[in-house]
């Protein structure tokens, strides 16, 4: 009951939000906000036409499983290419992104490859693997910056997943940064919504349990 009751106390304090209509979400973000010709032009440097995603992803894989070492140039061009990302390779990179944390020589994993990853993961639809690596920071150490996290609140929002919008909503208070407002306002409306859907849930229990 106490559960429920809260629940109603932030439903009323944030009607204004949770009223939103499913219309509303397209515009959020415009497809501008992505800069994806920007992005692209990027990834045609002359640098990086030399490599190929998976032939770099395998030699990388089996350096580190030999010397444990994971060089920064080679991830950085290794994300770069992330372009080239599919289901069928998606989980090499996965373990490669665990070695490159674990290197025997310190790697910082700074916003490019974040930006990198995020955005290819959204490309593949699917960020939702994104969860788990992202909760796990001294595994994988990917940590969003506004950006990447309004990218990804974006996505999860116009998809219909609160609840991961939530995550990555969550993620943010953690780093105790509300400077950006674009991030803030989407981390706001996805926890309000995922409030609501969570008020929902207990007062169809609440009913259930009346009835009997």
């Amino acid at each position: 009951m106490k559960m429920a009751l809260c629940c109603k106390l932030h439903k009323v304090r944030f009607s204004k939000i949770l009223n939103l209509s499913l219309d509303f979400r397209r515009f959020f973000l415009s497809e501008s906000y992505r800069c994806s010709d920007a992005w692209t032009r990027r990834l045609q440097a002359p640098l990086l036409q030399k490599f190929d995603f998976n032939e770099l992803a395998s030699r990388m894989y089996e350096k580190h499983e030999q010397q444990g070492i994971t060089s920064v140039v080679d991830m950085q061009i290794l994300t770069a290419k992330m372009d080239q990302l599919t289901m069928s390779n998606i989980e090499l990179m996965e373990k490669i992104m665990f070695q490159y944390r674990h290197s025997k020589t310190y790697n910082p994993v700074d916003d490019s490859i974040v930006e990198a990853v995020v955005r290819a993961y959204i490309n593949l639809d699917s960020a939702e693997r994104l969860l788990p690596l992202i909760k796990d920071k001294f595994n994988y150490g990917l940590i969003p910056d506004s950006y990447t996290a309004s990218l990804l609140m974006d996505y999860f929002i116009k998809k219909g997943s609160i609840s991961e919008a939530a995550h990555i909503a969550y993620e943010m208070m953690l780093q105790e940064d509300f400077s950006n407002n674009v991030t803030y306002l989407l981390s706001l409306y996805a926890c309000c919504k995922r409030l609501e859907s969570l008020s929902d849930l207990t007062e169809e229990e609440t009913d259930g349990t009346e009835e009997e």
